[in-house]
Formats: C-alpha cells, structure tokens, sequence
C-alpha cells in the first residue's frame, strides 16, 4: 500500500500526453483538410508533423490523421464553416 502515488502519477501523465496528442491530430488533420496530404507541397502541414514527431506521436497515429484530413479512405473530415 505505498505506491499508489506511482499509479496516480502515471495516470495525469498519461493525461496530458493524450491531451497533447489529440491537440496534435487535429492540427494535422486542419492542415491536411486546408493544403493537401503532401508535407513536401504544405508547410503548414510539414510543420504539424514535425511538431507531433517531437512530441513522440506514433507514426501510425500521424498517418491516420493526414489520411482523414485529406479526405483518402473511409473516414473523412467534413469542416463547415458557419458564420452567426
């Protein structure tokens, strides 16, 4: 009964980095959606990826996410711009 401390730091750690990530995806699925899902044709979307490389994203993880932005496979990103 004395490392329950361990647990509960590993749990907000583990937090905050699927907080970060999620941040991350959506950046590189907004870029995708925006300038295409070449990183050699978008800097916008370049520098997402970089960022979540930093951020150790899996590689997988930032494949799917420039996948669902651009629009290629089953899942799509619908962004609807609406003004009140």
């Amino acid at each position: 009964m004395g490392r329950q401390w361990l647990q509960a730091k590993r749990e907000v750690a583990n937090l905050k980095k699927g907080q970060v990530v999620g941040k991350l995806v959506k950046e590189i699925m907004v870029a995708a959606k925006l300038g295409g899902a070449d990183p050699a044709g978008n800097a916008r979307l370049a520098a997402a990826v970089e960022k979540a490389r930093r951020a150790s994203v899996t590689r997988d993880v930032i494949e799917r996410a420039i996948k669902k932005g651009a629009g290629v496979g089953a899942d799509k990103l619908v962004l609807d711009q609406v003004t009140f």
